[in-house]
């Protein structure tokens, strides 16, 4: 059911997880006017940045994967594992200030684990 789609569903998954890269580059704008959330620690900004490069990471692969069929099993089973973890981080925390800009991101997220594993169960 999902196999003859997993391409597209690469691609446009991949490509918006990538979009993390605005984090990486342009942390302290992502911060405060898409999350609502202020940082003012060194430490706590090249946390942020990491994040931002290692979840665009992750979107660069899927994307990868799109093209690469012989990669694609342990990329997205990587990205699943990824993306469960956020999930969980934001559910534990759900009415948590912080988290409220980012419940979009949970439920996008929820929809790639879902798509991802009907796919490695070959669904």
């Amino acid at each position: 059911m999902i196999t003859p789609y997993i391409n597209i569903i690469l691609y446009i998954t991949g490509g918006l997880t990538a979009a993390m890269i605005f984090q990486f580059l342009l942390p302290k704008l992502m911060l405060e006017k898409v999350n609502e959330v202020k940082i003012t620690s060194p430490a706590g900004m090249f946390y942020a940045r990491h994040w931002g490069l290692t979840v665009f990471s992750v979107g660069a692969l899927l994307v990868y994967a799109g093209y690469q069929p012989i990669y694609r099993e342990p990329i997205i089973l990587a990205a699943t594992i990824e993306k469960v973890g956020l999930i969980l981080l934001l559910m534990a925390d759900f009415k948590k200030p912080y988290t409220k800009k980012l419940k979009l991101a949970m439920y996008f997220d929820m929809v790639c684990v879902t798509l991802y594993i009907l796919y490695l169960l070959k669904v």
